[in-house]
């Protein structure tokens, strides 16, 4: 059986005793520092959350700006091809229209040639001619 003396109280008073030092100078700070900690995960967990959002909301928005400036981009260049097309053509078309007076002038000159060879032509015919009746004269004279 359990005898009951003085030393079985005084074990668990010092027991008692530990438990409440224990209690007092470990337990509560080691708690403490756990609740702190749990505290500061579930901070940061809804820090993170924040900050992926966000980045999402970012990340949406690059992508938004890039499309539009993809699109200006595209409509920029579209323009630029335009007008690069534009001048291509009118270069073109001012290249023609200066062929076209060099051909209008040479066909011109041309013709202000022919009219004068047509001119110089009875001239040219009656000085054959002559010529001609010179070469059979003196033919006719030798032969």
């Amino acid at each position: 059986m359990i005898a009951l003396n003085l030393t079985l109280f005084i074990v668990l008073g010092m027991f008692l005793g530990f438990l409440w030092l224990m209690s007092a100078y470990v337990f509560k700070p080691l708690l403490q520092v756990m609740d702190n900690r749990e505290h500061q995960l579930e901070e940061d967990a809804h820090t993170t959350q924040e900050e992926k959002e966000k980045a999402e909301t970012l990340e949406t928005e690059y992508a938004r700006k890039i499309t539009a400036i993809h699109r200006e981009a595209s409509h920029t260049v579209y323009h630029a091809r335009r007008a690069a097309q534009d001048a291509h053509n009118e270069k073109v078309k001012a290249l023609k229209r200066q062929e076209e007076q060099e051909v209008a002038q040479v066909r011109a000159q041309a013709m202000e040639q022919i009219e004068q060879e047509r001119k110089e032509y009875p001239e040219l015919v009656h000085a054959l001619q002559q010529q001609i009746a010179q070469q059979l004269h003196i033919e006719g004279k030798s032969a």
